[in-house]
């Protein structure tokens, strides 16, 4: 088995692999867990139960948070099994063409990795979560870089916060695109508009690229965005994760 982490500020998502096949998941707070190691032989127990009998060898982890890294690290020691961190500097696989590739997320080229698995190149992976990320690998495998906006949800909240009369509303697509009353109207700019923000975006990274590049969507408004969004060639909730495993694979 490998256990696969995608550690960002506010989640943590964690994923047993035996071989190519995603057998559990769970996703935790960052910050508050105080046992990481039993926590981890909970989740593994519970893996084997569900399939995952082959024992573990390892653990694959991405991180926003550094000293997650070292916490992870530790567990890793504390299991017997071997451990690696991946950041924008040793994704096996891929080259990074962007400035300053150790500042750069490293979900964002783990993302591109994973999708090469269920498309062709060129390809732009598109993760709608807090912020929204937009990211480019080419016919060369060379990661390129991409956009970064505000989340759907972020920009709506943001929207609420700083207005005295807009209520806070549910992040649906509307009827229609002219609002006949305030809450279809924000859900008009908030949805419909956003999904534009998306598929402008892409038309214009595949131009710049002169190709029809594929794009897979992940994160968690992937499936609210994908009926609005024609670009998407697929939809991964797991994407990060088979990014991970396909890291651990080639560094091997």
């Amino acid at each position: 088995m490998l256990l696969t982490i995608d550690i960002g500020n506010t989640k943590t998502e964690l994923g047993v692999w035996r071989r190519q096949a995603l057998v559990l998941r769970l996703r935790v707070p960052t910050h508050g867990t105080e046992d990481l190691e039993a926590q981890a032989r909970t989740f593994l127990a519970e893996a084997s139960v569900v399939g995952a009998v082959e024992p573990l060898y390892g653990v694959a982890l991405a991180s926003v948070v550094p000293a997650a890294v070292e916490q992870w690290a530790a567990v890793a020691a504390a299991l017997g099994v071997s451990f690696r961190a991946f950041d924008g500097t040793n994704v096996p696989g891929v080259r990074v063409a962007v400035q300053n590739p150790s500042g750069l997320g490293p979900d964002r080229v783990i993302n591109t990795l994973g999708a090469m698995e269920l498309v062709s190149l060129p390809l732009i992976a598109v993760d709608l979560g807090t912020a929204t990320t937009f990211d480019v690998l080419d016919a060369t495998l060379t990661f390129r870089g991409g956009a970064i906006a505000p989340g759907a949800r972020t920009a709506l909240d943001a929207l609420v916060r700083g207005t005295a009369r807009l209520p806070p509303i549910p992040l649906t697509a509307p009827a229609a695109a002219i609002g006949s009353d305030t809450v279809s109207a924000m859900q008009s700019g908030a949805v419909l508009g956003y999904a534009s923000l998306v598929e402008g975006l892409i038309a214009r990274i595949r131009g710049e690229l002169g190709a029809p590049a594929a794009v897979v969507a992940t994160g968690g408004l992937a499936a609210t965005f994908a009926p609005l969004c024609p670009s998407f060639d697929t939809v991964d909730d797991a994407l990060t994760l088979r990014g991970l495993r396909r890291a651990w694979e080639l560094a091997t």
